[in-house]
Order: C-alpha cells, then structure tokens, then sequence
C-alpha cells in the first residue's frame, strides 16, 4: 500500500509531544506554569501554531503536552533551540520536577475527522512496530471516525534525529527523556466510547501492546 499524503488544506505537519509526571506536592506549581508562561513562549515561537495540554484520567503521568508546529524542522531550528537552551527561571524551576518523560518530535501520517475533543486516548507505539500505519490505513481511519462519540484520529512517526537534539532543558530534568517511534490520538466526545473504538477497531492490527493513555484537555490556544 502506497503511504499516505497529507491533505492538501491541513497546515501543520509537525508535532511535539511530551508525556510526564510531576514529583508530588508540586501540580499545582506546574499547572500555573503551563498556564501563566510556559505555552505561550512556546506559540512565541516561529511554526509554533497551537498548544494544547491534557491531565491523565487514570493513574499513568500526569500530563500530556501537544504542540502542533508547521513541520518537524520547526523544532530543530535556531529560534526553538534558543528557547530550549535559554530558560527562565520559573522553566528551569518546574524542570526539576518532572517525571518518567518521554518527549518525541512526529512527523505526520494520517488523519480523519473534521472536529476536535475534549477526550483523548494515545497510543505509544514502539519503534520496531514499522508496519502498523499499512495495516491501519486510510479506509480503517475514516471507518473508525464514524462511531459513536469519536471525531478525529491521526497518525504521527518519529523524527528520530530532531527528538534527540541535546539541550539545557533535558539537562536540567532528572532522567534522560525516553521517544516513542509512533504515536495514535484518538480524540471525541467520550472517552468510554473512544476506548471502544481502540480496542475493537486499532489494537486487533497491532503486533505489539501499545502503552495507552486516557486524558481530558485543560488547556488550549493558538496563533
């Protein structure tokens, strides 16, 4: 099966993730963080064109960070590596507090759907799973997209080389960052529903399990 092209009208093409905890006693911290400074630095960059954060559901790292960027390239380039390697006090402050980090930089695959959700369910796939977006091709999308309570999928891969660009942010965090190789988000109405539709319709054609993670969006703006 040939791979899939990006839609003609979709704008970003690149996308930051970050998935992680926070040591206890200091959510409160970073959700004044995220909302009062660190997003919209992010959106002050160049290509930044949206951020969106999202609080687990159940008891996996807390949250879920999503910057959808003009392409991959936007997150090697000279101005957000400036960010990264110039931070101010209150990032160098909440860095210290994060937990079990993996931060991966995507390239997109595939999508379908017209509207975004306030519930999401990720999928974090392992790098050797190379198959998976032949098998989980456009017809199954937009086969997926029409039950109950889902409106959007999209598929993301690794940008291997610009994920693992060094920087004074992932100094200052107490592990190193870990990549996922591919990336699913299933967003809607309902997260029960969309859990349905994981489980009958996207994992039958994996070959492996998956990490899976069930969120609620708090935070979104955009350029």
């Amino acid at each position: 099966m040939s791979i899939l092209k990006p839609p003609h009208n979709r704008v970003s093409n690149g996308l930051l993730s970050i998935w992680h905890g926070v040591e206890a006693g200091f959510e409160s911290s970073l959700d004044a963080w995220y909302d009062r400074e660190h997003h919209f630095e992010r959106l002050a960059v160049p290509g930044f064109l949206r951020a969106r954060r999202y609080l687990h559901l159940d008891n996996g790292s807390r949250y879920l960070s999503r910057y959808d960027v003009l392409e991959p390239s936007v997150l090697g380039a000279k101005a957000y590596l400036s960010a990264l390697n110039h931070p101010s006090d209150w990032t160098r402050e909440s860095m210290l507090h994060y937990r079990n980090t993996t931060r991966s930089v995507f390239r997109f695959v595939a999508e379908s759907g017209m509207a975004d959700g306030g519930a999401l369910i990720t999928l974090r796939i392992i790098k050797d799973e190379t198959d998976i977006f032949q098998r989980l091709d456009q017809v199954s999308l937009d086969f997926i997209v029409k039950q109950q309570g889902v409106l959007r999928i999209e598929l993301w891969s690794l940008d291997d080389a610009i994920s693992n660009l060094k920087s004074e942010e992932k100094n200052l965090r107490k592990a190193a960052d870990s990549t996922v190789g591919h990336t699913v988000f299933i967003e809607g109405t309902d997260i029960d529903l969309l859990k349905e539709a994981t489980q009958k319709y996207i994992l039958p054609l994996m070959d492996c399990e998956p990490v899976i993670d069930r969120f609620r969006l708090v935070f979104d703006a955009q350029n």
